[in-house]
């Protein structure tokens, strides 16, 4: 990988911890309050009328896949 290349992504990755961090010190790092807004969020940008259907887990949890118990 080139110096410039890897100048450039370090920046990218170096912005993307900024703004991550920035964001989390927003709401003083409380997580709850973070997934508030991050759901609240959600909810303004969704489309008028739009139904998220959520799936149910293709397996059950706690039991391995491909065996015969």
């Amino acid at each position: 990988m080139s110096d410039e290349k890897e100048k450039t992504e370090d920046s990218i990755v170096a912005g993307i911890h900024a703004r991550r961090e920035a964001y989390a010190k927003s709401f003083n790092y409380d997580l709850d309050a973070i997934a508030d807004d991050i759901l609240k969020r959600q909810e303004e940008r969704k489309p008028q009328g739009q139904v998220f259907v959520s799936q149910p887990p293709k397996y059950a949890p706690g039991k391995r896949t491909g065996t015969n118990n």
